[in-house]
């Protein structure tokens, strides 16, 4: 199913290359000052909301399977 999601977004050379979604703008900005403290500086993350398509596995767990930007 496509909804909108808050995102923490991976990008490697101005590629997308990873993204995990998040219940709020705040958890995903905490997040994301946790992982550029311990990150090289070749990646940048971001964090905005997306839509993509969301499937929930079978713990329950919201998962992005595509992000469609």
């Amino acid at each position: 199913m496509i909804e909108a999601v808050f995102a923490l977004l991976m990008y490697m050379n101005g590629k997308l290359e990873g993204y995990s979604p998040k219940a709020t703008i705040a958890e995903c900005l905490e997040q994301k000052r946790k992982v550029e403290r311990d990150q090289g500086t070749n990646v940048n993350w971001s964090c905005k909301e997306v839509k993509a398509i969301v499937e929930v596995d079978k713990h329950g767990i919201k998962r992005i399977k595509e992000v469609k930007e």
